[in-house]
């Protein structure tokens, strides 16, 4: 993203709430816009990668300070699959609000194929291994993780141990 004050590009700030302009030192907070229940700050730069969902070039955006990949039309999310891991049990520990009931897994979810969008080969669809019913897809070759949207809110609020 570039600054609004002089137009040079912004860097994610040590602190990962804050995008800092080298240039003229202006600050912008991140911050999740209040309708997207999987807290995605995007930060409107295009990443050169396109969605496996719908072709839509993503843009680079962040998850709790963390750097991602999101996409501004279907809102999925492209993470680092250690970043998952990081991110998917620092928001379990964290949540304190009313837990989903968790349902059965859709077996049309576990038929839908998509391409990684880093090498092009087909991820892996399956089950998430840890709590909550979702499904997602990865690629182990270039270890990405793509969540479809509400796929981390669901990880996040499904009852099960939280430490």
């Amino acid at each position: 993203m570039n600054c609004l004050n002089c137009g040079a590009p912004m860097e994610l700030a040590e602190s990962r709430t804050v995008l800092t302009c080298d240039y003229c030192r202006s600050t912008r907070r991140l911050n999740a816009p209040s309708d997207d229940l999987d807290r995605v700050v995007s930060l409107d730069t295009p990443s050169g990668i396109d969605c496996p969902r719908c072709d839509v070039e993503l843009v680079d955006a962040a998850i709790d300070g963390r750097s991602v990949n999101h996409c501004p039309d279907c809102r999925g999310i492209l993470i680092d699959a250690p970043v998952f891991a990081q991110v998917s049990w620092s928001r379990r520990v964290a949540y304190r609000g009313p837990e989903i009931v968790p349902q059965l897994i859709d077996p049309e979810a576990l038929k839908q194929v998509i391409d990684c969008p880093k090498c092009d080969q087909q991820m892996e669809v399956h089950p998430h291994y840890g709590p909550g019913r979702a499904v997602i897809d990865s690629c182990h070759r270039c270890h990405l993780v793509w969540l479809d949207t509400l796929e981390l809110t669901n990880i996040e609020r499904t009852p099960g141990r939280r430490q």
